[in-house]
């Protein structure tokens, strides 16, 4: 599926997805031309890393 209905899915903004996998918070595999191609399998795990490292640096950044 695309990172348009990756993003519906989850209710994670397609920026905040871009912005994670390139701090490199996960991986996406990517099509033959090169888009993101998310699978079912992304979906929960995916969702549930993103909260938890925002979860980090929310908390990291409540602490300086």
């Amino acid at each position: 599926m695309t990172i348009g209905e990756f993003s519906v899915i989850t209710g994670i903004s397609a920026y905040t997805l871009r912005y994670c996998e390139k701090k490199s918070l996960f991986c996406v595999s990517r099509d033959s031309i090169g888009r993101r191609d998310y699978s079912e399998d992304d979906t929960m795990a995916e969702r549930m890393e993103l909260l938890i490292q925002h979860r980090k640096s929310v908390v990291g950044e409540t602490r300086k």
